[in-house]
């Protein structure tokens, strides 16, 4: 049976069908977890999940634990409001601590004391259950609808033998430069035991860079070399022609076994590098502004020198809930993009300053015209699409843009109901 040869009973349930998906929240909520990290048995982290596209004080935020990413495993929850009820799971009972930031519409956990056994993916979580008691299972699981999860953020806790490193050197470095860390060793046999350096950038596992034995060394590029200092106890590392893709965590590590697949790395606390773009030719950025009812987003592209002021606004008041994200990019230059939410009739303008020049971007709403929310989901596809082209490092910068693209989901929606539509009609 063709569409056309619906029923009108038909075309009422299938219309129906597809309201259904609109009402709600779905497609507006973002969380983004944050702080994981490889470190060491007996000391703490804290881990941060920001949220966006819900009304954040009016819902119990809770932490899940997996170490396969085969299932979830409660930790903690924070009720609505003022947060004063919290409840853990018997597991983390002690050691561990869940606070909410309504204003910042964050919500952290703190895990001191660390064990190995703590290794794994922490993801936050939204409870679709609003404000009301929960109840328990016996086992410590709510029995409500635990339906929006952040992607994770992966903590990694290693033993503790006798084994200090110590590394330094870490901080902001020129791209194309020399970087030179140091690593101070202590509590084993130095002169024997194998030891090496490793790269950790978030959203990726540590990356091999050297080894050191005592008669021999290797590594994984020609402009990466390591020694040693046996009288002191020292190891270091030496990168030429630093790039961008050279900014992340430096760790040394220290492998104990017999040479084979068992061995067990012991790593330092790490020393953060960040590779900022080497001089160039000053450059005026490109400016686009894009928004979808009540959410804006400035995008600033290819500029340099990165200092710069942008800021939004309507009707000469400035725009509250800014947030900023700032990225180097590969070719040298700096892209930036400030979100916001505004209402829906208001004309919104994107100001930049940069290198004494202003630059302003007014989006009135068009209220004959175009669906703006389908306009601006088509150029911020665009948009997204160029930045992903242009170099990896765009990588933070497209997932602070992506937060937004969320909020024009509903928008896709409504247009794919009208298509419906069209096609009993």
């Amino acid at each position: 049976m063709s569409a056309r040869t619906l029923t009108p009973l038909s075309r009422i349930y299938l219309l129906g069908l597809l309201l259904s998906i609109l009402p709600g929240s779905w497609a507006q909520v973002q969380l983004v977890e944050t702080g994981g990290k490889v470190t060491t048995e007996g000391q703490s982290v804290t881990l941060t999940c920001r949220t966006s596209g819900f009304s954040f004080k009016d819902f119990a935020m809770s932490w899940h634990w997996s170490p396969t990413e085969s299932y979830k495993e409660f930790v903690a929850r924070v009720s609505p409001k003022t947060g004063s009820n919290k409840e853990y799971s018997p597991k983390f009972q002690g050691r561990a601590s869940i606070t909410r930031n309504n204003e910042a519409r964050t919500v952290s956990l703190t895990l001191h004391q660390l064990q190995e056994g703590d290794s794994g993916i922490y993801y936050c979580n939204m409870m679709s259950l609003k404000g009301g008691s929960l109840k328990w299972h016996s086992l410590g699981f709510f029995l409500s609808n635990w339906e929006y999860f952040g992607p994770g953020t992966e903590l990694t806790v290693l033993p503790v033998e006798q084994t200090v490193l110590e590394e330094s050197g870490g901080g902001s470095h020129r791209a194309g430069k020399t970087l030179n860390l140091k690593c101070q060793t202590s509590g084993f046999q130095f002169k024997t035991s194998k030891l090496g350096w490793y790269l950790w950038a978030p959203g990726h596992a540590p990356l091999w860079l050297t080894s050191l034995k005592s008669s021999s060394t290797q590594a994984r590029e020609d402009r990466i070399t390591t020694s040693r200092e046996d009288a002191g106890s020292w190891i270091f590392l030496r990168i030429e022609g630093l790039d961008l893709r050279d900014s992340g965590q430096y760790h040394c590590a220290r492998r104990v076994g017999n040479g084979d697949d068992t061995d067990k790395l012991v790593f330092g606390r790490g020393t953060d590098v960040t590779v900022e773009p080497g001089p160039r030719a000053p450059l005026s950025p490109s400016v686009f502004l894009m928004r979808n009812q009540d959410s804006v987003a400035c995008l600033i592209r290819n500029y340099y020198p990165k200092e710069l002021q942008v800021s939004l606004a309507f009707s000469g008041a400035l725009i509250s809930h800014q947030s900023f994200t700032l990225s180097p990019m590969a070719n040298g230059t700096y892209s930036a993009v400030k979100i916001g939410r505004v209402a829906e009739n208001d004309t919104v303008t994107c100001s930049v300053k940069h290198l004494g020049k202003d630059i302003h971007v007014s989006h009135q709403p068009d209220h004959t015209g175009p669906d703006p929310g389908i306009a601006s989901e088509q150029k911020l596809s665009r948009t997204e699409q160029k930045l992903m082209e242009e170099t990896e490092q765009g990588n933070k910068l497209f997932l602070s843009v992506m937060g937004l693209r969320l909020l024009f989901m509903k928008t896709v929606a409504i247009h794919v109901l009208f298509t419906a539509m069209a096609l009993i009609s």
